[in-house]
């Protein structure tokens, strides 16, 4: 399991989870920033979520060939995976770096308000 981290204009290191949900195939999450700015996270087309009583988040990254990704990508496709899928498995994660909340979905995009 490889992670990478994912870029933004405001780090993610401090910051508290304001509110999140899940509507259709669309999984928001609000975040308040250590300078008070608001980070929204707009995950797509999800296919799994994984709540670990988030609270407060210290980092983001994208997760490349995890169980997890694979055990939601088994399930999309009842067992035989299409190896052009375009999804992805992302961890925001808590103080203590584990793994707060995860999501596999198609499409993530992130947009900030002061």
């Amino acid at each position: 399991m490889k992670k990478e981290s994912v870029s933004s204009e405001i780090g993610f290191s401090d910051s508290e989870l304001v509110e999140y949900g899940k509507r259709s195939d669309r999984f928001t999450v609000e975040l308040l920033a250590w300078n008070e700015s608001s980070i929204s996270i707009v995950f797509r087309d999800v296919i799994r979520i994984l709540d670990n009583d988030a609270n407060s988040i210290s980092a983001f990254f994208k997760v490349s060939d995890s169980e997890f990704l694979k055990a939601a990508l088994h399930r999309l496709y009842d067992g035989t995976v299409a190896e052009n899928h375009s999804y992805v498995h992302y961890q925001l994660l808590d103080d203590d770096d584990i793994p707060a909340l995860e999501v596999v979905c198609a499409q993530m995009s992130i947009s900030y308000a002061s």
